[in-house]
């Protein structure tokens, strides 16, 4: 039995979408025009299907509404009050906050931000420390704090007690410079509430698929609606109805469309923000610099329109970290999102998948308690730190030579399986998924292609299958995952090694050479 009828219904679909693509196969294959408005008909049907899984049909069965109140907490209050709070005293400043307003407190614990460790909220509200999170606030600031703890308090209901014990608050300074100068103008208390925030990343997803539609075309379109309406790191609401937690994958799904288009220098200034709004996007920029390299070590061509993008890249990141500094009135906000970031990199958790958790053979237990096992396994990982960045060093050079043949817009749908080595985030940041899945979708008269493409279906099918004997909270489930996720890197990287470049590319060899893009 699945976790839930939502998720039954939402791998009936993904199962559904992996018959369509052989079927887009077969219909190309013999093709007329009646055919053809029947599987135009049939992916409408499918993609408008997978929009309502991601909407739960409307039934919200979680927190009652589209709106994550638990994700909307950290993330608006915290961007609201970084300047109050900063990443270690938003949890302490909300517990002060609620004792005000209640008779009775609220919470009786909380997490420390300096080392996820937990300690009790009576420690807060004695010994004068109450003082000491209330100075950072004026006056006026500190009744509108009370005011949207109220509110929130109100929003998660029996949540509320339990809403400090999670990891705080992680954006990047530059995301904080962004999301902050909207919460500030956007209350709690205003006539439409939030709703405002919570409409941000649907209008970034609905302008993300309409850029792919131009780029791509129709069929391509609805096929990706459809798996991102199915796949595993979006089925579940952490990051759903939140605020502007998809914006680094939609512009970077944008960029990839614009460079497919030869819109260089605009893709660049997109990455640009992608990449310092949440950083280890940064790394999908890694297929097109090394693409560069090889034309220019090993085939002495001048390619300006990469010169371009990285120069856009390389301006545009500066300048947001220049703004940021300026709003942040320095570097200390950066130094603490460092900590922080360091913290939370060094810290096991069964949410996370990537390849550092098939690395730490997360499936083994250690002896003892969660504490035990969490410092084996980091012991572990600092005892074989030479062998990790081996391993990373030559999944880089190799890629070098993997991605010298791929179209330009296919290097940045590749820097998924740099972001799978170097990286182990929390599942639901696997939403960039959609970008290798332009490694497919574009290009399914090719049967290696529309394999890749099941492949992205069938994975999150399969993790639904999983779901029905694990729990999400297991590093079992992580490691599983993550092997499968693997398996379609190591698919992705043979794939990439096989691909020849295309004729279009070879016949303007000579007008590549003076600056014109690569049309193939």
């Amino acid at each position: 039995m699945y976790a839930s009828p939502f998720l039954f219904i939402t791998a009936l679909l993904a199962e559904a979408a992996v018959a369509m693509l052989f079927f887009c196969r077969l219909i190309d294959q013999h093709p007329t025009p009646t055919r053809r408005k029947w599987l135009s008909g049939l992916l409408a049907v499918l993609a408008l299907a997978s929009i309502a899984a991601y909407f739960d049909f409307g039934m919200y069965p979680k927190f009652g509404s589209f709106m994550n109140s638990h994700d909307f907490f950290h993330y608006y209050l915290g961007a609201k009050y970084s300047k109050e709070v900063g990443y270690y005293d938003l949890y302490p400043a909300v517990i002060v906050a609620d004792t005000e307003n209640n008779v009775e407190p609220s919470h009786t614990s909380y997490r420390r931000m300096t080392d996820y460790g937990f300690d009790s909220a009576r420690n807060v509200r004695q010994n004068g420390r109450t003082r000491v999170y209330k100075q950072a606030f004026t006056e006026a600031r500190w009744d509108e704090f009370r005011k949207d703890v109220t509110y929130f308090q109100k929003l998660l209901g029996k949540r509320w007690p339990e809403v400090v014990k999670d990891k705080g608050y992680n954006a990047t300074p530059v995301w904080n410079m962004v999301a902050g100068a909207m919460a500030n103008r956007i209350p709690t208390d205003g006539r439409l509430g939030l709703r405002p925030l919570v409409y941000l990343d649907l209008a970034l997803l609905a302008t993300t698929f309409v850029v792919v539609y131009r780029a791509f075309g129709l069929r391509t379109c609805m096929l990706a609606v459809t798996f991102f309406g199915t796949c595993f790191p979006m089925s579940f609401t952490h990051i759903r109805g939140a605020f502007l937690r998809l914006d680094w994958v939609t512009l970077l799904v944008i960029a990839l469309c614009l460079i497919k288009r030869a819109r260089y220098k605009t893709a660049g200034a997109l990455m640009a923000y992608a990449g310092m709004a949440r950083i280890f996007p940064v790394v999908f920029v890694f297929g097109l610099g090394a693409k560069w390299l090889w034309e220019t070590v090993v085939r002495r061509r001048f390619r300006r329109e990469y010169l371009e993008f990285f120069l856009v890249f390389a301006a545009g990141s500066l300048a947001l970290v220049g703004l940021s500094l300026y709003v942040a009135d320095g570097t200390a906000q950066w130094r603490d999102f460092f900590k922080k970031i360091a913290l939370h990199n060094n810290d096991l958790s069964p949410h996370r998948i990537g390849f550092k958790y098939i690395f730490l053979m997360t499936y083994e237990n250690a002896v003892g308690g969660w504490r035990a096992f969490e410092a084996q396994k980091m012991q572990m990982f600092s005892d074989l730190r030479a062998l990790w960045w081996f391993i990373q060093a030559v999944v880089c050079l190799v890629s070098i030579r993997l991605v010298k043949d791929l179209e330009d817009y296919e290097t940045v749908a590749y820097g998924y399986v740099l972001a799978f080595f170097l990286f182990a985030p929390t599942f639901y940041y696997h939403v960039m998924l959609l970008l290798p899945l332009f490694l497919f979708l574009p290009k399914l008269d090719r049967l290696p292609r529309t394999i890749g493409a099941s492949a992205m279906f069938i994975l999150s099918i399969v993790v639904y299958g999983l779901l029905t004997g694990f729990r999400l909270e297991s590093l079992t489930l992580s490691f599983i995952v993550s092997c499968i996720l693997l398996g379609l890197v190591l698919y992705i990287m043979t794939l990439a090694f096989f691909t020849k470049p295309c004729v279009e590319s070879a016949l303007l060899e000579e007008a590549s050479v003076h600056g014109t893009p690569d049309a193939c």
